[in-house]
This record gives C-alpha cells, sequence and structure tokens, in this order.
C-alpha cells in the first residue's frame, strides 16, 4: 500500500508526457554511463597489447561503433529548426538514442516529415537503409487514436510502445498492467524451463535471486509493482524452490542469511 501510494501519487502529480520523457532520459543516461565505464575497464585491461585495442568480435566495440556512426544523425535533429519538440517542463527534448535504440519526438505534422527527411540524408551520406517495417510510432494527444501516418510502412503501436525494456502509454493502468503482466508471463515461462532439472535449495535461491529478481529490480524503477502480479510472482517463485504448493518452513526463515 504504501509504495502504490508513494510512488503512484508521484506519477499523477506529473503530466504524463513528461514523465515518459524523462524516464527515457533517466535510462538512456544510465546505459550510456555503464557503456564508458565498461570501456575504460576494457581499455585498461588490454593496454599492454595494445592501447585501445579491441577484437572484432567485442559487442561493446560494435555498440560504440553504432554511438559514434550515429553521433551526426543525433546532432542533425538536435539542430533541425523545422523539428519542434512537445511543450513540457524543463529542457525540450527532440531525440534520445543509445547504440542502435532511437526515440524521435516531435509535436507537428511538418516536424514529423522532417525527421524521416533527416533520415533520408542520413541513409544516402552513410549508404544505410532504415528498415521501415520494423519502425514504430506511437501518437500522444491528439494523434493518440491515429492509425493511418505519413509514412505509411510504419509499424503503428495503439497502447503502448517499448524502449529499452520498458511499456510507455498515454494511459498509466494500461502501462502498468501490460508491463507487469509481461514480466509475470516471462518468470513463469522461465521457471518452468527448469523447474524439473535437480537443483539443490541454495542452487534454486541463487537462480531466483540472479535469473528472476533482476527483472523485477529493473522495471520497479519506473513501475510499482501491484499487488495482484506480488502475489501471482511469489507464487512462481516459491512452487519452483520447494516444487510444490506448500511451505515446509516459514518465507521469513527462509529469507535469513545463509
Amino acid at each position: 500500500g504504501r509504495t502504490k501510494n508513494g510512488r503512484r501519487e508521484r506519477w499523477k502529480s506529473v503530466p504524463l508526457i513528461s514523465m515518459i520523457i524523462a524516464n527515457l532520459g533517466n535510462f538512456y543516461n544510465l546505459s550510456d554511463q555503464l557503456l564508458r565505464m565498461k570501456r575504460k575497464v576494457e581499455t585498461s585491461a588490454k593496454r599492454g597489447a595494445g592501447r585501445g585495442c579491441h577484437t572484432p568480435n567485442d559487442d561493446s566495440n560494435n555498440a560504440r561503433s553504432d554511438i559514434s556512426a550515429e553521433n551526426p544523425l543525433y546532432l542533425a535533429l538536435e539542430h533541425a529548426t523545422k523539428i519542434v519538440p512537445l511543450p513540457i517542463p524543463g529542457n525540450p527534448v527532440k531525440e534520445i538514442g543509445y547504440a542502435d535504440d532511437t526515440n524521435v519526438i516531435a509535436s507537428s505534422d511538418d516536424s514529423f516529415l522532417e525527421v524521416f527527411r533527416i533520415f533520408g540524408q542520413f541513409e544516402r551520406a552513410t549508404n544505410s537503409k532504415m528498415n521501415l517495417k520494423k519502425t514504430k510510432v506511437y501518437g500522444f494527444g491528439r494523434w493518440e487514436k491515429l492509425r493511418i501516418w505519413p509514412i505509411k510502412e510504419l509499424k503503428v503501436e495503439e497502447e503502448y510502445f517499448t524502449s529499452l525494456g520498458i511499456h510507455f502509454s498515454s494511459h498509466y493502468e494500461i502501462s502498468l498492467r501490460s508491463m507487469w503482466k509481461y514480466i509475470y508471463d516471462k518468470i513463469k515461462n522461465r521457471l518452468s524451463m527448469i523447474k524439473h532439472r535437480n537443483f539443490t535449495l541454495y542452487q534454486k535461491v541463487a537462480l531466483i535471486n540472479g535469473l528472476i529478481a533482476s527483472k523485477l529490480w529493473y522495471i520497479a524503477h519506473i513501475y510499482p509493482l501491484p499487488m495482484e502480479y506480488t502475489i501471482l510472482i511469489n507464487k512462481e517463485i516459491f512452487n519452483f524452490i520447494w516444487g510444490s504448493h506448500t511451505n515446509p518452513i516459514k518465507r521469513d526463515v527462509l529469507y535469513n542469511s545463509k
């Protein structure tokens, strides 16, 4: 009750679109900081073999290459005077991107078309091609019910859109419910795949703390966990731990240190 009332009231006290953009920015900044930290560690570790040397198959190197290639695109979007950002409190946001995940925010038809004109210039300059069928669009406000967009090949998201694994919607309840239902289904499916393997009690607890709990903590930074899904997730976790619907010892005892 306390988490629900506290976190949820803060959501409702700020315009929803402002909260969505702020959370997107926080996630992208965190991802960028983690990548920079990883890059510093890798550079230091490989200094003996060659300063800043990375193997071709290094995923972090590929991510950095994507960032370097897309920087001119981000700069072009930021400096485009024809792209008008949404009127929200604080600094206006036109684009937020990390690696190959890019979100562009426009507030008018002309701004929307200007975004794709810049994308076209970027394609010609880099000899790349955007897959429009994998490019998604989501409308707020007067665009919320829009199903036919000027760029016909785009995939229209109706109830919510996903960025960095988080569901965002014009309607708080939709984003909250869809997000936790998705996480609950993932947890249920993952546990059903491994429940028949012979793990000790300590191994099962380690799997829960590492494999399952991480999914909860990530989403809980944005959305409070409703009691409905708290009960369902606890049920799946303890059924996996004990292999039955009954708990032979109190959960308070199980929560103690080894």
